[in-house]
């Protein structure tokens, strides 16, 4: 046993500030659009700290932890090729805004408006069965994680009874989430993940701050630079040999950010809590930033585990954790649990507990957010659109939690049953592209082509549903499949390479069967509820028409001073790094920089982002508590809800 009671303590209070918080929230569920996105009262801090939780899973933790273990600090560098992206996402407002406008609940209910009902219930299902499938492994992952991290046996007795660990691990995780998905809805996630994230965030900076002391860089820089030639940890320049997670998987990854952003329905209730337009957009830009900071805080671990089991220094203590990690039979648990199992070896009591938290805190975000959302999926997008008459908002209440409950025992039944064999990050690429692969064009498309067409759109989802459900198969059973071996020993396609080549199959067939199929033009204005279609509070047009440089950078009239100072530090930040990678590649190509070179690099910037990870907490913080009050004054007003806010289409 890793944990002491010093670190159970912490644990308990912590998760029991959290279930209170869930309970004091049940309050404010009046109707159905409390339940579904909070009645849109949340304003940006909120959304973006509460958001960014429920993305931080304990299973994102140990892919990351994967990840940074297998390709070091140049995976961070490669990663950071996605901020040009996120930066013209989020400045520009690109779907989020228009999503926002149109006022929908879910996804799925903008495809009907879009596209028709039949295809709101087609995707609906194809949406709903993505999620399940991706999210079904996350209570697997995190009961495994726990298990080793806090040192717990595989079996206990209970009356002479003996009774594996694994499933009631899974079922106290699952049980937390549960509660808090059926209790408050929306509501109860967004002040629940916006204390656990700001507790996480604090813990990672902590972790970071805690390994730079305990550890001397240059023993760091011996173990990394010791790494086998074009395998660097320190020179994103020289990773040639490195399979999975080279640049080529960023290249992928970051074209892919802008074609998916906000495909992903896993957190689809933050997609429609904003309390109007302007602060989803806010809260996008704000999400740049926190991103920034989390992605780094998550770098310096898997990074000591490295270094602990491969320095001579640490010889007795790799042998240590290399002897509880060949104790683990299954061999993708056993690289899912070297970072973590390095983390219970080298940390004091109390940071333990505070790490064991974390993990926890990050499973429930992710489990009671993804609950909510493929539960109201189901019940919003493909049950409801096949029933004729209109339910009560008590009835309609009933449905989605009991679809939530449903989701929870599937999620429990395939992280028992399924074989993971891939890296985390890969299953999820795949996964997700059973919905995002057509997803992408059919969302973009909708919002922005007022030429796409109903038949463009059922081409695109269908094709990359089969093709995305074909490689799934192929990629988890190429060994059992008769004939497949004599092909190649695996499936020749990681999950990113997967994803990639159906996205792009799907923009071809939704572009070119639209252009066939196209009559005439879609009323977008209706639509976006723009013009005459305006529905007053929605738009806040209140300050000058800005330059023609900030309309470039995407700002409106609706910006004030402090929208736009917070605009340009996101956008200053992200050319910076365009800049670092210009510099970056043209020395490497004039002059090779040495492995120390490159070390200093990342020690300094390691002390920079942690230094603004400080402030970040505290401006997040401030900005967050608002937000809450705000949002609790706007729920307590009389007579706002409106009964025929429900998610249909009439």
């Amino acid at each position: 046993m890793n944990m002491q009671w010093l670190d159970w303590s912490i644990v308990i209070a912590v998760m029991g500030i959290v279930i209170l918080t869930g309970i004091y929230t049940k309050r404010y569920v009046q109707g159905v659009a409390d339940y579904l996105s909070a009645n849109r009262c949340a304003g940006r801090y909120l959304l973006t700290v509460a958001q960014g939780m429920s993305g931080l899973s304990a299973a994102s933790l140990v892919a990351n932890y994967e990840k940074f273990f297998q390709a070091g600090f140049p995976a961070y560098w490669w990663q950071q090729m996605l901020l040009p992206v996120s930066m013209i996402i989020a400045v520009t407002g690109f779907i989020a805004y228009r999503f926002r406008e149109t006022r929908a609940l879910t996804m799925a209910q903008f495809f009907e408006v879009r596209y028709g009902r039949s295809f709101r219930v087609f995707s609906g299902m194809v949406c709903w069965f993505s999620g399940i499938m991706n999210y079904g492994i996350f209570p697997g992952v995190t009961a495994r994680l726990l298990i080793h991290l806090c040192g717990l046996p595989t079996s206990f007795t209970v009356y002479g009874m003996s009774i594996a660990t694994f499933p009631v691990v899974m079922l106290i995780m699952i049980g937390i989430a549960l509660y808090l998905a059926l209790a408050g809805g929306q509501i109860a996630l967004l002040v629940t993940d916006f204390i656990q994230g700001q507790f996480s965030l604090i813990v990672l900076i902590g972790i970071t701050i805690f390994l730079l002391i305990s550890f001397e860089w240059t023993t760091i820089m011996e173990a990394l630079k010791a790494v086998p030639q074009n395998e660097s940890m320190l020179n994103p320049y020289s990773q040639s040999d490195i399979k999975d997670f080279s640049v080529q998987f960023f290249i992928m990854l970051a074209v892919l950010r802008f074609y998916n952003f906000m495909g992903w329905q896993g957190s689809q209730g933050y997609f429609s809590s904003a309390r109007n337009p302007h602060e989803a957009k806010m809260a996008g830009i704000l999400s740049v930033w926190r991103s920034i900071v989390t992605e780094f805080t998550m770098v310096m671990a898997p990074v000591i585990a490295f270094v602990v089991l491969h320095h001579v220094a640490f010889s007795s203590d790799a042998s240590l954790i290399q002897g509880a990690l060949d104790a683990i039979g299954d061999p993708q648990t056993r690289i899912q649990m070297r970072t973590p199992m390095v983390i219970a070896h080298i940390f004091p009591v109390g940071m333990i507990g505070f790490f064991v938290a974390l993990v926890i805190a990050a499973a429930v975000s992710t489990d009671d957010t993804y609950l909510h959302s493929w539960g109201s999926i189901f019940v919003q997008d493909v049950l409801l659109p096949f029933k004729k008459k209109k339910l009560s908002a008590q009835q309609h209440l009933k449905w989605l939690r009991w679809s939530v409950v449903g989701t929870a025992v599937f999620a429990f039944m395939f992280s028992m049953l399924f074989p993971l064999k891939d890296f985390i990050l890969m299953y999820f690429q795949i996964t997700g592209t059973i919905f995002l692969g057509g997803g992408g064009s059919v969302i973009i498309g909708g919002l922005y082509w007022k030429r796409g067409t109903a038949a463009g759109a059922w081409t695109a989802m269908s094709s990359g549903c089969v093709l995305a459900l074909l490689s799934v198969i192929l990629r988890t059973w190429w060994d059992v499949i008769p004939g497949m071996l004599s092909i190649a020993p695996q499936y020749p396609l990681n999950g990113m390479q997967a994803s990639f080549g159906i996205s792009a199959i799907c923009v071809l067939l939704y572009v070119v069967v639209s252009l066939l199929t196209y009559k005439q033009p879609f009323n977008m204005e209706k639509m976006l509820h723009r013009g005459e279609y305006a529905v007053a509070g929605d738009h806040l047009a209140v300050h000058e028409r800005p330059s023609l440089i900030w309309r470039i950078l995407g700002v409106s009239k609706e910006y004030s001073l402090a929208d736009k100072i917070i605009a340009s530090g996101v956008t200053g930040y992200a050319l910076l790094w365009v800049v670092l990678f210009a510099t970056g590649a043209t020395l490497n190509a004039s002059m090779q920089i040495s492995d120390n070179v490159w070390g200093q690099f990342w020690y300094f910037f390691t002390i920079a982002i942690t230094t603004i990870s400080f402030i970040t907490v505290i401006w997040y913080v401030i900005g967050g508590c608002r937000d809450l009050a705000v949002m609790f004054r706007l729920l307590r007003q009389d007579g706002r809800e409106d009964a025929a806010d429900d998610g249909s289409v009439s």
